[in-house]
């Protein structure tokens, strides 16, 4: 049995291209109701599969933020990025706990972010928010969508 990560995008008809790591061979298929199932290859190779359950796109990043609220006031950095969401972590001591309404501010190439989030998780230095939507035809919106669109500009599914 292969062990070992595998990223897949699903597209809008509910379907993913599965490529077998031993072979090599491209295999399209439905997405399961299960989270968790086997992949078996023609060529017999059986891989464990997980999928993410998350419906947006989460793109890896590293970038500084500042993060503002009634109690604190810090930077940080992000770890990952979606349209929806952030996390990160942040140097500073702090008092931030979940349900804390915060301002997320950062920039994407030349244009300053700012969103209203609301913090969804803190674990020592880490964080985790989700975001309000950015105005409808504004700059940062448009930077923003563009930096974390997927490569192929369909949803993902990742597998284990």
């Amino acid at each position: 049995m292969t062990k070992e990560n595998i990223t897949v995008l699903e597209n809008e008809n509910g379907t993913f291209l599965f490529q077998c790591s031993k072979c090599g061979k491209q295999k399209r298929m439905r997405s399961p109701n299960s989270l968790r199932f086997k992949v078996k290859c023609p060529c017999g190779a059986l891989t464990p599969v997980k999928l993410n359950a998350r419906s947006d796109y989460r793109k890896a990043a590293n970038i500084p933020v500042k993060i503002i609220s009634s109690k604190f006031r810090g930077k940080g950095v992000t770890t990952n990025i979606s349209s929806k969401g952030i996390s990160g972590s942040y140097s500073a001591r702090h008092e931030l706990v979940v349900g804390d309404q915060v301002k997320i501010e950062y920039t994407i190439g030349d244009v300053l972010v700012t969103e209203h989030a609301t913090i969804k998780y803190v674990n020592g230095s880490n964080f985790g928010a989700t975001c309000e939507e950015l105005p409808e035809y504004s700059e940062a919106r448009r930077k923003k969508g563009f930096f974390v669109m997927p490569p192929d500009q369909t949803l993902w599914l990742k597998l284990e």
